[in-house]
């Protein structure tokens, strides 16, 4: 996805109207316990999220729902918070192309993240999201 069409689709999930959210009994109990998605992002954030559904829409598909399987963390010395979020279809259709997705949770809020399909034999298995935020400044 060149930058245009990201700044483009970012600009057009950040203006969708809200949707009914997809969400499971257990995140209806946890709903209290389950920080914003406004907050600041990290890997702590999205860890609280495993195994929640989220309703999943793009500037090329109609919504579906996806669930947040894994949080795969890299080392990062210290300065970074690198990691991977993996995503797994629940319903609907799932692209075969890169894009900007807007991800609804019924108590979290929702959140643009542009994600990456990974396909075997043709099918999307999953989408994942990739992520290397710096935690402080190094020292000179």
């Amino acid at each position: 996805m060149d930058r245009r069409r990201f700044v483009a689709a970012l600009g057009a999930a950040a203006t969708a109207p809200g949707m009914a959210l997809a969400c499971s009994a257990d995140s209806r109990t946890r709903a209290e316990a389950l920080p914003g998605l406004d907050s600041r992002l990290s890997s702590a954030l999205f860890e609280a999220y495993r195994g929640e559904v989220f309703r999943c829409s793009a500037t090329s598909l109609e919504a579906g729902a996806v669930r947040l399987n894994e949080i795969r963390r890299q080392p990062g010395g210290g300065l970074v918070d690198q990691f991977t979020l993996s995503f797994a279809p629940v319903s609907g259709e799932m692209p075969s192309t890169d894009d900007l997705f807007l991800l609804e949770h019924a108590n979290g809020g929702r959140i643009a993240l542009a994600l990456q399909p990974v396909s075997d034999k043709g099918t999307v298995r999953s989408l994942t999201a990739s992520f290397s935020l710096l935690l402080r400044s190094p020292a000179c």
